[in-house]
């Protein structure tokens, strides 16, 4: 996986993580929150860290991933995921 997505709870930080080496795609924070749901595209390139704050409500169940997408067209490329993470926050 080219990507590496971590999280933060203090502060609902996310970190963006596009390892080197070109692969033609963006990292990107795929994630779950009750009935919202988003992506954090890294555009920046090969090597490069990103930072996204989130202002989740307290109490929240959030399932993220780290995925490979494309920025153009702003699409999370298929099967190119790691597994679900969850934080509970309650």
């Amino acid at each position: 996986m080219q990507a590496r997505v971590c999280f933060d709870q203090d502060g609902d930080w996310f970190e963006i993580y596009d390892a080197p080496g070109a692969d033609g795609y963006s990292a990107v924070a795929d994630w779950e929150i009750h009935n919202r749901w988003g992506g954090i595209f890294n555009a920046d390139g090969a090597g490069s860290t990103r930072f996204k704050n989130k202002n989740f409500p307290e109490g929240y169940k959030l399932r993220y991933r780290a995925c490979l997408g494309n920025w153009s067209t702003k699409t999370i490329a298929a099967r190119k995921c790691s597994a679900w993470k969850t934080v509970d926050n309650n």
